[in-house]
Order: C-alpha cells, then sequence, then structure tokens
C-alpha cells in the first residue's frame, strides 16, 4: 500500500514538472476572461473551481498578481495602519517576516495539501492547488485595502468595525478554500476536512524541518568560521 502511495507521488512529481516544462516552452494566449475568475469565485465558487480544473480556466499570473498585491498591501499595512490601531514597531521590521506570513506560508500549504491530497488519490495537480489557493486568499486582499484607509479615519470605539470586516474576509478566505480543494481533488466533505487537517500537520512538519534545517547550516557555519579563526591566529 506504501509502496503503490509513494509511485503515485512520484508519477504525480514527474508529471507537475513535465506541464512546468511545456508550458514554459510553450506559452498559452492570455484570455481576458480570466480575469473575472477570482471575483466569480466570491459568488459561485463551485463552479468556478470546477471551470478552472476541467476547463482550465485558471491563471498562474493573475494567482501570482493576487499575491504579490496581497504582500504588498501586508507592508503597507504595518507602516500605515492607523496609530490608533498599530502596534508595529518601525525599528523591528523584516521583510523575510512579511514575506513569510503573506507568501512562503501559502506555498508551503499548497506543497503540503498537494503531497498528502496525492497520497490519498486526490485528482488536483500543484497548479491547480495553488491557483484556488491563491484566487481564496482575495476576501483577504479586499479586506485589507478597505481596512487599511479605514483604520486612519475612525476612532478606537469603532474598532469593531475592522474586526467585522477582518473576521468576515477570514471566514470567506477559509470557505472559498475548502470550496477550491472539494472541487480540485474531488472529495466528499468529510474527506476534504481530513485533508485540510493532514496539510495543517504537513505545514506544521515543513516549518519545523525548516527550522532545524537552517539551523544546523547555521552552526555548521559557525563552526567552520571559528576553525579558520584559529587556524589563522595560529599563522
Amino acid at each position: 500500500m506504501m509502496n503503490t502511495a509513494l509511485l503515485r507521488f512520484k508519477n504525480s512529481l514527474r508529471v507537475w514538472a513535465n506541464q512546468l516544462v511545456n508550458s514554459l516552452k510553450h506559452p498559452q494566449p492570455f484570455n481576458r476572461k480570466k480575469l473575472a475568475y477570482p471575483f466569480r469565485a466570491l459568488v459561485r465558487p463551485f463552479d468556478t473551481f470546477s471551470d478552472i480544473k476541467y476547463e482550465k480556466m485558471g491563471s498562474l499570473f493573475i494567482a501570482n498578481g493576487i499575491l504579490f498585491c496581497y504582500f504588498l498591501i501586508s507592508v503597507l499595512s504595518y507602516f500605515y495602519t492607523g496609530y490608533l490601531f498599530n502596534d508595529n514597531r518601525i525599528d523591528q521590521f523584516s521583510l523575510l517576516s512579511q514575506l513569510f506570513y503573506s507568501v512562503a506560508l501559502l506555498f508551503i500549504w499548497a506543497v503540503s495539501n498537494w503531497s498528502v491530497c496525492t497520497l490519498m488519490n486526490g485528482e488536483g495537480n500543484m497548479r491547480d492547488i495553488w491557483t484556488v489557493s491563491s484566487y481564496a486568499l482575495l476576501p483577504v486582499l479586499l479586506g485589507k485595502i478597505v481596512t487599511l484607509p479605514l483604520s486612519n479615519f475612525i476612532v478606537y470605539e469603532e474598532q469593531v468595525y475592522i474586526q467585522l470586516i477582518d473576521v468576515t474576509s477570514f471566514l470567506l478566505f477559509c470557505f472559498l478554500m475548502f470550496c477550491g480543494l472539494l472541487t480540485v481533488h474531488q472529495y466528499t466533505v468529510s474527506k476534504t476536512l481530513f485533508s485540510c487537517l493532514l496539510t495543517i500537520v504537513g505545514v506544521v512538519l515543513i516549518i519545523f524541518l525548516g527550522i532545524l534545517f537552517f539551523s544546523i547550516v547555521q552552526q555548521m557555519i559557525g563552526f567552520v568560521n571559528t576553525v579558520f579563526v584559529e587556524l589563522l591566529n595560529k599563522t
């Protein structure tokens, strides 16, 4: 059973790599109708994600554009959120941290979900997962676009409006993500929920292994540097 799952994982990885190479060698002309699909997902999520999977109406360019805009608005929110609602310190700003929370975390989620669902006979490929995940992020992006200027005009007692927008946009993001994964993998509701739980476990594991790897690399660099300094002092 495990050998079969690993074989499916390797075959899916090979197919995804071939699709990526072919898309780079033979790019398709851009269909302007695809521009409306992220917004269409807000009102007709199942039909939209079904078209993305079966009619190839998803666009990596648009998906990456949404993610870039989300990263940009996250950076702007760090600096320009109204001072009544902004606890961030400018001297502690880290571009890498913003990049991790806005881009890398979604990428880790997509990789983890693809890995888990490949072993669970999911039909979605990496392109589909990445596209629906980025499209699902649109409500959070729109929510931040609204709350950023709003935070500079309302008083502290009216912060409930900002909280309402944030909570609503996050819940809508979760709903769209669930609908997208259910559609592209052709799972039942219970199996989609289970795969999401396993995906979260995979995200935690990937982050842990990444931290462990960089910690080991840092220690090795420190060790090599110490040995090099000692050799220089002895000579």
